[in-house]
Protein backbone atom coordinates (compact mmCIF):
# COMPACT_ATOMS: atom_id res chain seq x y z
CA UNK A 1 0.00 0.00 0.00
CA UNK A 2 2.07 3.15 -1.01
CA UNK A 3 -0.85 5.45 -0.57
CA UNK A 4 -0.52 8.27 2.20
CA UNK A 5 -3.07 7.40 4.99
CA UNK A 6 -5.19 10.36 4.52
CA UNK A 7 -6.94 11.55 1.15
CA UNK A 8 -5.58 14.22 -0.69
CA UNK A 9 -7.82 17.14 -0.59
CA UNK A 10 -10.66 16.96 -3.60
CA UNK A 11 -9.72 20.39 -5.81
CA UNK A 12 -5.74 18.98 -5.74
CA UNK A 13 -6.79 15.04 -6.62
CA UNK A 14 -6.82 15.87 -10.35
CA UNK A 15 -3.83 17.91 -11.16
CA UNK A 16 -0.52 16.94 -11.32
CA UNK A 17 2.66 16.89 -9.15
CA UNK A 18 4.12 19.44 -11.22
CA UNK A 19 1.28 21.92 -11.51
CA UNK A 20 0.95 21.35 -7.70
CA UNK A 21 4.41 22.95 -7.46
CA UNK A 22 4.37 25.45 -10.01
CA UNK A 23 0.74 26.60 -8.52
CA UNK A 24 1.93 27.00 -5.20
CA UNK A 25 5.39 28.68 -6.72
CA UNK A 26 3.22 31.22 -7.86
CA UNK A 27 1.00 32.11 -4.67
CA UNK A 28 4.09 32.45 -3.01
CA UNK A 29 5.57 35.11 -5.53
CA UNK A 30 1.76 36.54 -5.42
CA UNK A 31 2.14 37.09 -2.15
CA UNK A 32 5.51 37.82 -1.60
CA UNK A 33 4.85 40.62 -3.97
CA UNK A 34 2.19 41.94 -2.33
CA UNK A 35 4.23 42.33 0.53
CA UNK A 36 6.76 44.25 -0.51
CA UNK A 37 4.05 46.53 -2.37
CA UNK A 38 2.63 47.16 1.34
CA UNK A 39 6.05 47.68 2.71
CA UNK A 40 6.72 50.45 -0.08
CA UNK A 41 3.46 51.95 0.33
CA UNK A 42 4.08 52.36 4.00
CA UNK A 43 7.59 53.92 3.52
CA UNK A 44 5.91 56.46 0.87
CA UNK A 45 3.55 57.54 3.33
CA UNK A 46 6.17 57.86 6.29
CA UNK A 47 7.85 60.16 3.57
CA UNK A 48 4.97 61.94 3.17
CA UNK A 49 4.35 62.76 6.58
CA UNK A 50 7.83 63.67 6.72
CA UNK A 51 7.71 65.81 4.27
CA UNK A 52 4.40 67.78 5.46
CA UNK A 53 6.19 68.15 8.86
CA UNK A 54 8.89 69.58 7.85
CA UNK A 55 6.95 72.14 5.65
Amino acid sequence: MSQPSDPEPEPYRNMSRRQLIDWIQSLTIESARHRRGKRYWKNYAKELESKHDNV
